[in-house]
């Protein structure tokens, strides 16, 4: 299996996470570029920018908020990419779609284009962090890194950070009810080694929430200390 890190817009995952009743995910590129680095149903993992760029935006810079699985890789005009997947590309409206992707291919012979053609990078089953319990960006990520990371979970040894990545993914808890290739089904939690609390979007239910953490010996991954509180995950 391989998993990838993806730089994600801070205020695309925000936006998301935000909302409970969006299961899927278009993890639009402003300039297509194509993408062979999943096959359908691997994890995809969103990993957020610099902070500094988003002062009003709720959620933690250069961390792991949250994934999805992929499902296909499609290119498609602004517009037709809106009424497809509509809130799902992580904005409210058409309009905001049209200008974060024009905003990005500003310094292209594009950037003009009405109704540009973006990369859609579609994943289903998209979960996100309880607020606070997100996890540190991979160690030894390169900040000139922009686009994503492959990790091939069979051989660790040839990409830095693989374990971590891999014990990341298994502290998620998933639904994998709408999985490419599966049928209907419950919620699957993979307590994993991080132990984070992510819900998987559209679950709203009331549980223990997630502690302060505190550093494990294992990948520098942290681990929850439990404490009760009863809140709307949502």
């Amino acid at each position: 299996m391989r998993i990838v890190v993806g730089v994600t817009d801070n205020r695309w995952a925000a936006f998301l996470r935000d909302r409970a009743d969006v299961t899927e995910a278009n993890f639009w590129q402003p300039s297509p570029h194509g993408f062979k680095a999943l096959s359908p149903g691997e994890p995809f993992l969103f990993k957020t920018k610099d902070p500094k760029r988003f002062r009003n935006v709720d959620i933690p810079g250069y961390a792991l908020v949250g994934g999805g699985f992929f499902d296909e890789y499609v290119e498609l005009r602004v517009s037709e990419a809106w009424t497809i997947w509509g809130t799902a590309n992580g904005v409210s409206d058409e309009t905001e779609l049209l200008a974060r992707a024009q905003s990005y291919r500003s310094k292209t012979a594009g950037s003009t284009d009405p109704d540009p053609t973006i990369g859609c990078v579609i994943l289903r089953n998209i979960f996100f962090s309880e607020p606070g319990a997100e996890l540190p960006e991979p160690p030894n990520w390169a900040r000139n890194n922009v686009t994503y990371t492959g990790y091939d979970l069979t051989q660790p040894d040839r990409r830095t950070d693989t374990d971590y990545v891999q014990h990341a993914f298994r502290g998620t808890p998933t639904s994998r009810s709408r999985r490419p290739g599966m049928g209907a089904g419950p919620t699957r939690h993979h307590p994993g080694v991080a132990g984070t609390a992510l819900r998987p979007a559209g679950s709203r239910k009331t549980t223990d929430g997630p502690g302060p953490l505190q550093a494990s010996g294992r990948c520098g991954l942290p681990t929850p200390v439990r404490r009760h509180s009863e809140r709307d995950l949502s």
